[in-house]
């Protein structure tokens, strides 16, 4: 026969006797302390005794109830513990979440770093942190702040590439990134791709048109270039970067005042080594001899390390040597030569010993010179004027024959053979001969073959 199975509320009262109600709580007690012990099963024995013997009384009742409410106790204090748990690691993540996003809309990438990763940490599921990361990388990557690895790159490309799909929000930020990336391995056809897509749309910012300036430059593409950083400056008049890549592509395109004028602008947001080595050669090459070494001694500042820039050092040097300065120029001169093999550098440290009429150290230096670079007639010409100085007209006869000789072959040596001719020509005239004059422009384009005469 079924049995009836009752609400709690209705079972009956006064079924036992005191004794037996008694010995039926022990038992239930028994079952309870082996509930506790991880028997999951007996609770459900328990509670079926209990619904279906119909015998207990009210006091019976209460004490199910609390027996019951005890053996669920523990299991449920931990849920409500996890529980509490989950929503403080949650609200802390949030706020890790929230202050990275703060940080990183102000640039601040290093707090934005830290602010993700410990989002990261306490919930590594969180898509909006691992966002905030790729926005950091991308971004160091597009401000040229990170130097990596080929293989790390690649690794990137193909990060950027995955988070240009799930976060295309940024997408902007993430096509110039992987043009950025392109041109630094070399694949200049997928970084014109990536660039493209950049400013494609109309809601394109200045930094990409000053991106795509920038990659333009960099190919020699100058009218492409000074197109797309026009664009970027229109679009944003304070972009100090894209007004440092149009200054340079008026400097190549030797319209200097003009260059001169956006690179001003430039350096009085940037006031960086380059965009101050920038506007000095802009001077240089306009022939202000003043206003290029006041830059290139402020770039030298902003740098900090220039005793390993040879291309720096070499230009202080010039416009130190135009300048009437000698022993500064001798100085830069000197620095830049231990850093760097171009005999060009050597050649402008011989000529300017021989202006501070120190024949003996600029003979050194010339001859060296002239055993790397035996097709340069500049360099003969300035070691025969300094060993005619010094009363050595056998030797300064034999450094013009060895050029003589080597020219008879050489058609294109033509016209450093007729200078050597002139030179030579002088020589038995007196023991002492002026040392030709070299110009700066001709002491910077040392090229193996013969040199274009200077001009008086």
């Amino acid at each position: 026969m079924m049995r009836k199975t009752l609400p709690v509320n209705s079972l009956p009262s006064g079924s036992l006797d005191p004794g037996l109600r008694f010995q039926r709580v022990l038992a239930v007690k028994a079952e309870f302390k082996l509930a506790l012990h991880g028997h999951d099963g007996l609770r459900v024995c328990l509670v079926r005794s209990i619904w279906e013997d119909h015998i207990m009384s009210n006091t019976g009742q209460i004490i199910a109830v609390v027996i019951l409410g005890l053996l669920l106790l523990p299991g449920a204090l931990s849920s409500i513990s996890d529980l509490s748990e989950n929503r403080a690691i949650s609200a802390q993540v949030r706020t890790y979440v929230n202050d990275g996003q703060a940080a990183l809309d102000e640039q601040d990438l290093e707090l934005a770093e830290v602010a993700f990763t410990a989002a990261l940490t306490l919930d590594g599921t969180n898509k909006r942190a691992s966002q905030g990361l790729d926005r950091i990388q991308a971004t160091r990557v597009t401000n040229l702040r990170a130097t990596t690895s080929r293989a790390e790159a690649i690794r990137l490309r193909y990060r950027f590439e995955k988070a240009l799909r799930s976060d295309p929000s940024s997408a902007e930020l993430y096509q110039l990134a992987l043009g950025a990336l392109s041109s630094a391995l070399a694949d200049a056809k997928s970084a014109q791709t990536w660039y493209e897509k950049a400013t494609k749309s109309g809601k394109a910012s200045s930094r990409a048109w000053a991106a795509r300036g920038s990659f333009d430059l960099g190919r020699g593409e100058l009218d492409d270039a000074s197109s797309a950083l026009k664009k970027a400056i229109k679009l944003d008049e304070e972009n100090a970067q894209a007004r440092l890549s149009y200054g340079i592509v008026l400097k190549q395109q030797k319209k200097y005042d003009d260059a001169a004028q956006e690179l001003e602008k430039a350096t009085a947001s940037l006031r960086s080594a380059k965009a101050y080595y920038e506007l000095g050669d802009t001077h240089l090459l306009a022939g202000k001899n003043e206003p290029a070494y006041s830059a290139f001694k402020l770039a030298a500042k902003a740098h900090g390390k220039v005793d390993r820039e040879p291309a720096l050092l070499r230009r202080l040097g010039v416009t130190a040597f135009r300048l009437k300065k000698q022993r500064e120029a001798i100085a830069y001169f000197t620095a830049a030569v231990k850093v760097s093999k171009d005999p060009g550098i050597r050649l402008d440290l011989g000529g300017a010993y021989q202006s501070a009429g120190e024949h003996g150290a600029a003979i050194q230096q010339l001859v060296q010179v002239v055993k790397e670079v035996p097709l340069n007639a500049q360099a003969r010409l300035a070691l025969m004027g300094s060993l005619a100085q010094t009363g050595q007209i056998p030797q300064a006869k034999k450094i013009a024959q060895g050029y003589l000789d080597i020219a008879k072959k050489q058609p294109k040596m033509k016209q450093g053979a007729e200078m050597i001719q002139r030179a030579l020509a002088q020589l038995p005239k007196s023991a002492k001969m002026d040392a030709p004059e070299v110009t700066v422009e001709e002491a910077m384009k040392v090229r193996r073959g013969a040199a274009k005469r200077p001009k008086k």
